[in-house]
């Protein structure tokens, strides 16, 4: 019976750190994407998550779409679909 509760134990435990280690791991992630959204701004070269690249236009009052330039096309999307900036 000993043996039973121990190994419970042990695994609840194995559990908890790793709750905790991926908890961490994660609001970290969720930080560095929503800094990259604050820094968006109209001239900013970007790539979105399906690997096409354009410039910003122009972003919506709400924050939640933007206009982007792709050569000689202009596309309205949504925020969260661009993964990264593109330094110069």
């Amino acid at each position: 019976m000993t043996t039973v509760v121990t190994v419970v134990a042990i695994f609840a435990i194995i559990a908890v750190i790793y709750y905790f280690s991926t908890a961490k791991r994660i609001k970290k992630q969720h930080q560095r994407y929503q800094d990259l959204l604050n820094s968006l701004k109209p001239g900013i070269d970007v790539v979105f998550v399906g690997g096409l690249v354009g410039t910003i236009e122009s972003i919506d009052s709400t924050r939640t779409f933007a206009t982007i330039k792709v050569g000689n096309t202009k596309l309205k999307t949504t925020l969260y679909s661009i993964g990264s900036i593109i330094e110069k």
